[in-house]
């Protein structure tokens, strides 16, 4: 499954995204600043969905 944290991985290099679904052990285990302001900015896009859509069906957890 792609979620949409994988999708801004993907997007940010393909590279990334296949270590983190396939070899997470060589990847660094800090998170440079860059990479945390893409994740916050999908954690601000998201809470925003929540407050246009109330109503709307959250599709992670349909397919967890």
């Amino acid at each position: 499954m792609l979620t949409k944290s994988d999708f801004q991985k993907h997007i940010q290099c393909v590279k990334y995204l296949w270590l983190y679904k396939n070899r997470k052990d060589l990847l660094p285990s800090e998170v440079d600043p860059n990479l945390q302001r893409i994740f916050d900015d999908g954690c601000e896009v998201e809470s925003y969905a929540y407050k246009l859509f109330p109503g709307g069906v959250d599709f992670a957890q349909i397919f967890e």
